[in-house]
C-alpha cells in the first residue's frame, strides 16, 4: 500500500467514525462546584458555540465514597451546573 492510499484509508475511517461515534470531552474530579467545573462548562459551550455539535457529551469518574459523601443538595448543584453543558453527561465511579 502506497502513502497516498494510506492516507486516503485513513482519512475514510476517520469520516466513517466521526459520523458513526458521539464525540465526548472527559476529566476527572468534576463533583464539585470549583474553578474546574466552571473552567468545563466554560470550554465546552465556546468549543460548541464556534463548531455546534463538536462536543456531544462531557464524561467525568470520581470515586465512590466522594459521590457518597456528598451532601444530596452539593449533588444537586452539580447536577444543574453540569446541565448548563446541554449535552449529556456520564459520570463513571471509580
Amino acid at each position: 500500500m502506497t502513502l497516498l492510499q494510506c492516507k486516503s484509508l485513513l482519512t475514510h475511517l476517520y469520516d466513517m467514525a466521526y459520523a458513526v461515534f458521539r464525540r465526548y470531552i472527559n476529566d476527572y474530579n468534576l463533583d464539585s462546584n470549583n474553578a474546574k467545573t466552571q473552567g468545563m462548562v466554560t470550554l465546552v459551550k465556546k468549543i460548541n458555540a464556534a463548531n455546534p455539535g463538536l462536543i456531544q457529551g462531557c464524561g467525568t469518574q470520581g470515586h465512590l465514597s466522594v459521590i457518597i459523601l456528598l451532601p444530596l443538595y452539593r449533588l444537586q448543584k452539580l447536577s444543574r451546573i453540569m446541565h448548563r453543558l446541554e449535552v449529556p453527561v456520564v459520570y463513571r465511579l471509580l
